[in-house]
């Protein structure tokens, strides 16, 4: 895709070199990846494992998505026994850019180098290991988390009821009530999906599903201006940050 097709400064191809660039400094290899010249999805493991309970581990990472002159970077959790993957889009190393044509392709890079670093920091990957061994031992509550769910998945854009069915079958016909069984209910559905907006999204659920997130299935609305963390996305239509991405 070229950078004018959607009037931002950086092209998927380019994305992805800064991408591996970054991440194979730090030893990561690239554990997927999708692009149609519209759309990039990424995610990359890293060296770092540990296990969330016996024999059963989990390697840190990254993941990113590019649509439309936005980029997500988020930490990212893949599981060995299963190759299941988790997107924590709720952590605070989270990142998000909006790319403009007025911004030089060096800003654009700068701030996405930056963000990738932050979540494949060791800390990123300690809380994400740190989630997942608490979801291990806490049981999934009907009202509190299996119901929200299953009004998530549903809203989800490609799912229809036998596969939100599907999930929660995985789920309730085995003998684990945990919240590490339930996320990875929601993971192992997206491991098989072909569709690569629908794997994230799910991937997502999954990853928040441990601490309780709630992603919006149709994505946050972009007001921000620049790279910054999740914990001020919130309120940022109110506070509008300077930016070198994105005039004010």
């Amino acid at each position: 895709m070229s950078a004018a097709a959607h009037d931002v400064c950086l092209t998927t191809g380019r994305i992805q070199v800064v991408f591996e660039e970054e991440l194979f400094r730090l030893g990561a290899l690239i554990h997927d990846r999708f692009d149609d010249g519209e759309r990039l999805f990424l995610r990359a493991v890293l060296p770092a494992e540990e296990e969330v309970q016996p024999r059963d581990a989990v390697k840190a990472g990254v993941a990113l998505r590019f649509d439309q002159g936005r980029i997500a970077i988020h930490p990212y959790l893949l599981r060995q026994v299963c190759t299941n993957g988790a997107v924590r889009a709720h952590a605070v190393q989270t990142r998000r850019i909006v790319l403009s044509e007025q911004a030089t392709e060096e800003q654009a890079e700068e701030e996405l180098r930056a963000a990738l670093r932050d979540c494949a920091a060791p800390e990123a990957f300690r809380e994400g290991v740190d989630e997942m061994r608490s979801a291990v031992d806490s049981e999934a509550d009907t009202l509190l988390n299996i119901l929200p769910l299953v009004r998530r998945l549903a809203a989800l854009q490609g799912m229809d009821s036998g596969a939100v069915a599907a999930i929660l079958g995985d789920f309730l016909g085995g003998d684990d009530p945990s919240l590490f069984a339930l996320a990875n209910a929601i993971t192992a559905a997206a491991r098989e999906t072909t569709d690569p907006d629908l794997r994230w999204r799910l991937e997502e659920m999954g990853g928040g599903v441990p601490v309780g997130a709630d992603p919006d299935p149709e994505g946050r609305p972009v007001s921000a201006a620049r790279a910054f963390p999740e914990s001020e996305w919130a309120d940022s239509a109110e506070r509008q940050p300077p930016s070198l991405l994105v005039p004010a």
